[in-house]
């Protein structure tokens, strides 16, 4: 969301993009043999599956290009941007090599203080009007783990302007969800607030006012 505001005044709010997290999904994947490692595959491919839907979504329902943390980790390949793995033996000594904000960062290292290994490119994302952080964060042990994109979102947005959307009646609805009726009648007004720094002020159509 932004806030558009008038000499101070909020004014409208606009938003910029549809956003979805996934919640915890819990799986317990027992081999018919003895081979551990279709169970470490089944966990790994499961969230990266989790991650791709997370901007598949809305790229076939919203028809509008979309991000998530394996699409970022993607795009951060074909940008020549270095993807780094760390973990507990080499997160201090890498870790002057990451342009994230310290908030990032900070959550990174948290995963990797709890023995986890975490997949992250050094600098920001771009992809159309998005810019952002993205880490894949996965256990050594089961490889089972998760996609997450900055902004506490284990999931996906959109990133496409919303005036550009191909479904703009979708738009429309959206940007106006909880937008309630106008109030035709003037005698219904709380209150009128008047504008002094516009009081007296004369123009010209189609000239910026002095």
């Amino acid at each position: 969301m932004h806030v558009d505001s008038i000499l101070g005044l909020p004014n409208q709010i606009n938003w910029q993009a549809v956003t979805l997290d996934a919640v915890l999904r819990v799986a317990q994947p027992v081999a018919r043999d003895d081979n551990s490692s279709a169970e470490k595959n089944f966990m790994q491919l499961a969230a990266l599956q989790g991650s791709i839907l997370e901007h598949k979504v809305f790229e076939s329902l919203l028809l509008t290009d979309s991000i998530s943390a394996d699409k970022g980790l993607q795009l951060a390949r074909e940008q020549s941007i270095p993807v780094l793995t760390l973990d507990r033996g080499n997160f201090e000594s890498l870790r002057t090599s990451l342009t994230h904000p310290d908030n990032v960062i900070n959550e990174i290292e948290n995963w990797v203080s709890q023995g986890y290994r975490v997949s992250t490119p050094t600098s920001s994302i771009s992809r159309n009007q998005w810019q952002g952080h993205v880490w894949q964060v996965e256990d050594p042990v089961s490889n089972s783990g998760g996609y997450y994109i900055a902004g506490g979102l284990a999931g996906g947005s959109t990133t496409v302007a919303a005036d550009s959307w191909v479904l703009d009646w979708m738009r429309d609805a959206l940007s106006a969800a909880n937008t309630p009726p106008p109030k035709l009648n003037p005698g219904e007004a709380a209150s009128i607030s008047i504008l002094t720094h516009t009081i007296g002020q004369t123009g010209i159509v189609g000239q910026a006012l002095d």
